[in-house]
């Protein structure tokens, strides 16, 4: 149970900087 909590927050987290990332790309090129 915890285990896979876990594991969808570091998904949510990894979804979310790679937003942030793709974000950034977007604002300097």
């Amino acid at each position: 149970m915890s285990k896979y909590f876990r594991i969808s927050i570091l998904q949510k987290n990894y979804q979310m900087s790679q937003q942030l990332l793709l974000a950034v790309t977007e604002t300097y090129t």
